[in-house]
């Protein structure tokens, strides 16, 4: 189970452990190494402080997340439609039949992406076809 929560919210989770922890330090009769609630409480404990910690590391948006269909259309990347739409073709087809010929390269013309599969980059792809055809 994953629980979504913010850091004032894991923080105050942290000291309720850290005062289990003093409760049952002073009401058992076990010394605090031998206890094993102490110990379960501190491993939490832990667990809570490392997750923190790796959640302060990892950047807040990943530009190359195939969800954020901005990022590539700002980049000049557009879906298969729209893209043959730019460059004047009838359908998208003839961009997977330049692609399927290795007229267009993966990185450079089109990239992968989750929405419908594959976006273009109309002027390199335009580009790239032009010079297919004329053979240099």
């Amino acid at each position: 189970m994953k629980i979504d929560l913010k850091d004032r919210e894991w923080r105050h989770i942290k000291v309720g452990l850290l005062q289990s922890i003093s409760n049952a330090d002073k009401c058992s009769k076990c010394k605090f190494e031998d206890n094993p609630l102490i110990k379960e409480l501190l491993k939490l404990h832990d667990k809570i402080a490392v997750a923190m910690e790796k959640d302060k590391d990892k950047p807040k948006s990943d530009p190359n997340d195939p969800y954020k269909r901005r990022y590539y259309a700002s980049k000049g990347f557009y879906q298969q439609l729209t893209a043959a739409d730019m460059m004047g073709l009838k359908s998208e087809t003839s961009l997977v039949h330049y692609r399927k010929k290795g007229v267009l390269k993966e990185g450079i013309h089109w990239i992968r992406t989750v929405g419908r599969g594959i976006s273009y980059n109309p002027e390199k792809c335009k580009q790239a076809i032009k010079k297919a055809k004329l053979g240099y």
